[in-house]
């Protein structure tokens, strides 16, 4: 999880490694990636019981 506010404020923290410099990523991409229904569903009261029932097999 990108934690930082821009590229170069993370390029700029003491910690930064360069070798991992491919994994920055605009936060555009995350929301692609987590903002499907099968991820939002985890907030669910009942997710466990939809997973369970096969209710995400078809997205």
């Amino acid at each position: 999880m990108n934690l930082f506010s821009s590229e170069e404020h993370a390029r700029s923290w003491p910690g930064f490694d360069p070798a991992f410099e491919k994994n920055l990523q605009p936060l555009e991409t995350y929301v692609g990636r987590f903002g499907g229904e099968r991820f939002r569903a985890r907030s669910s009261a009942n997710y466990m019981s939809l997973r369970a029932s096969g209710a995400f097999n078809a997205v």
